[in-house]
């Protein structure tokens, strides 16, 4: 079932370049890496840290109760959602407690449950509410602005908007006995425009858990970088939907062990029976792409320790040049040369950690 999968996500990712405006003639760049750096593009990542939040309460008691993401604005400001709280801290940029953002709630304003948020091209904060199934838009004050009506569909997930006002987001369709994870493109008010990608992840009334899931990343000049997570492939396209490059990287899977399913199964409480896993994991998790364009992987190996996890680093034309673990439960975010982590100390207190960021060419 897993190869057919496979087989159909190749199949459609190579129809999807070749139907995609371009060029005539002309196909997007492939950049293909090996299992190691390439010598040109090999750096060292150094970080150092900055300020941590949350690790212990501040003069007014601020602690996290559930920090589940956070975005930080162009002035520096760090907006840190607090899922249990329901509500979105602000902190400045040296991590001072400023206020707070929403409540929890179901009236004008008021979040049920945060499941993602981010910044829109006009400095709003908009928050992906999948309880009630909207996005709300907020000041960075915190003064609400409007809600839009979201996706009714499950797995509503990491909506952005980009410059034209149009928004994008990944859900979970269900066709028959069949579920998708699908690319979705909107328009300002939330009016679906067009699936971008789309693919098989299950089949009722089974479950995979490390089925493949589509992930993107909105530019800031508008581009789109999106690949499937059951094929090492992230595709660059720009402002107006043109494929312009594929990065591509060899790698050995890694098996689903009998601890990582008895691990997520207790951590879902998911009906076994109806819980197939596929024998390997997915190539990556997540990624994302910093000022520079630098593009950050996330595996699903971690470190000896758990603190984190291992990252493959690629550099602006697409060339892989580290393996890196970034310590954090959570996505990192990468924003004017910082990396803002959500940690967990040894006690289980959740906090966030900023560090500065810097890379230097490797010596070997």
């Amino acid at each position: 079932m897993e190869k057919r999968i496979l087989l159909l996500a190749a199949l459609a990712v190579d129809f999807l370049l070749s139907v995609l405006p371009g060029t005539a003639g002309q196909g997007p760049t492939v950049v293909l890496n090996g299992k190691r750096p390439a010598i040109e593009a090999k750096a060292d990542l150094l970080l150092k840290e900055e300020l941590t939040i949350g690790k212990e309460a501040d003069a007014r008691g601020i602690l996290f109760e559930d920090p589940a993401c956070l975005t930080v604005g162009d002035d520096g400001r760090i907006y840190i959602a607090d899922r249990k709280a329901g509500h979105i801290k602000v902190f400045d940029p040296g991590g001072t407690f400023l206020h707070c953002i929403a409540r929890s709630g179901q009236g004008p304003g008021e979040i049920g449950y945060i499941r993602d948020i981010s910044f829109t091209p006009d400095q709003k904060i908009m928050v992906n509410d999948t309880r009630s199934k909207r996005l709300h838009f907020f000041d960075p004050e915190g003064d609400f602005k409007r809600a839009l009506p979201a996706s009714g569909t499950i797995g509503f997930e990491n909506p952005s908007q980009d410059m034209k006002g149009r928004i994008f987001a990944v859900q979970t369709s269900i066709l028959k006995d069949k579920s998708f994870s699908e690319l979705t493109e909107f328009t300002p008010e939330m009016k679906k425009v067009r699936t971008i990608f789309s693919i098989q992840t299950d089949q009722y009334p089974n479950f995979n858990p490390v089925g493949p899931r589509v992930r993107y990343h909105l530019e800031a000049d508008g581009g789109l970088a999106w690949g499937v997570t059951s094929r090492y492939e992230i595709h660059l396209l720009d402002a107006s939907g043109r494929p312009v490059k594929t990065i591509r990287k060899e790698y050995n899977p890694l098996p689903v062990t009998k601890e990582y399913r008895d691990r997520v199964l207790k951590e879902t409480r998911l009906d076994g029976k109806y819980v197939k896993f596929s024998d390997d994991l997915p190539a990556f998790m997540d990624f994302q792409r910093d000022d520079d364009g630098r593009l950050y992987v996330r595996l699903y190996e971690t470190a000896p320790d758990e603190s984190g996890h291992v990252f493959d680093v690629f550099d602006s034309e697409g060339r892989y040049a580290a393996r890196i673990v970034i310590k954090g439960t959570h996505m990192p975010v990468f924003r004017k040369g910082r990396v803002y982590t959500i940690e967990q100390a040894v006690d289980g207190t959740p906090f966030v950690r900023v560090y500065s960021v810097s890379w230097k060419k490797s010596a070997s």
